[in-house]
This record gives C-alpha cells, sequence and structure tokens, in this order.
C-alpha cells in the first residue's frame, strides 16, 4: 500500500524547534501544504523563513495552544 501526502494540508504546532520544527520540514519536503504554529513566532521565520527559497510555501503564525 502507497501513501502520500502531497498536497495535503498540515497543521504543526511547537514547529519553531524541536521535534515539531523536523516534522513540519519533513512534511514539507514531502509536498505537503504546511502551517506552522509555536508561541515563538520569531523563531519560526528564522527557521523556516529560507523554506520559500526552496520553493516551499509554509504559512507562519504566532499561536498559544495550551489550556484551550
Amino acid at each position: 500500500m502507497s501513501f502520500s501526502i502531497s498536497g495535503k494540508n498540515v497543521i504543526i504546532t511547537g514547529a519553531a524547534n524541536g521535534i515539531g520544527l523536523a516534522i513540519a520540514r519533513q512534511f514539507a519536503d514531502k509536498g505537503a501544504n504546511v502551517m506552522c504554529a509555536d508561541i515563538d513566532e520569531k523563531a519560526l521565520i528564522e527557521e523556516l523563513g529560507d523554506a520559500k527559497d526552496e520553493g516551499k510555501h509554509p504559512l507562519f503564525s504566532q499561536a498559544i495552544c495550551g489550556n484551550v
């Protein structure tokens, strides 16, 4: 069985560093449309801003996802 995430929409929270950042990069590399959210918007832009130079189009948003 084969499964492709190319063209799928994905939301990653905690995407500015660590596991969230690694997951966001992997999904983007596989062709998914990635929405990256983190409380640290500056770190998001610093870490994932270069993706646009690579032809990817991630969206960034500052978000607090705890205690919802």
